[in-house]
């Protein structure tokens, strides 16, 4: 069993691709983050249902933008326009889009940080630690061309 090197991390991962949410929660794993402190949506109907649930607010949310019912935007959308705390919930996007446009409008939209997803489980892993990072130092990053470029 591998460390928990984050015990207070409850990340929300909303995805519907159920395959790779199985490889997002064993890479979680293998950075310290227990799969049973992981809270999981397929859609973004049921994401918005979570988090205005009344429930614990998750730690971060791990977003994708391609989501049947309401898009990846559309949740990051909602999440802003709810009242504080839930509107400061840090939003990390991990998606196949990049798409300028998709880039653009998560920033405006204020996400921590937009990623890529790589095609193998080793490159999920760095971009899983470089969002715990980013939760605990609150840094903003990009992955833009293959490359992690730093965000104000």
């Amino acid at each position: 069993m591998p460390d928990v090197k984050h015990p207070r991390c409850h990340p929300l991962l909303v995805d519907d691709d159920r395959d790779y949410m199985v490889v997002l929660r064993r890479c979680f794993e293998k950075v310290g983050v227990p799969g049973s402190q992981i809270q999981s949506c397929t859609n973004g109907d049921e994401a918005i249902q979570v988090l205005s649930g009344g429930g614990e607010i998750p730690s971060f949310v791990l977003l994708d933008l391609h989501l049947p019912r309401r898009t990846g935007l559309e949740v990051l959308e909602w999440i802003r326009s709810a009242p504080p705390p839930l509107a400061e919930v840090p939003v990390f996007m991990l998606t196949s889009s990049s798409e300028p446009v998709d880039v653009s409008r998560a920033f405006e939209l204020r996400v921590r940080s937009y990623f890529i997803k790589p095609p193998e489980a080793p490159g999920l892993e760095i971009v899983l630690e470089a969002i715990l990072a980013d939760w605990i130092g609150r840094r903003r990053h990009a992955v833009v061309a293959g490359r992690l470029e730093g965000r104000p």
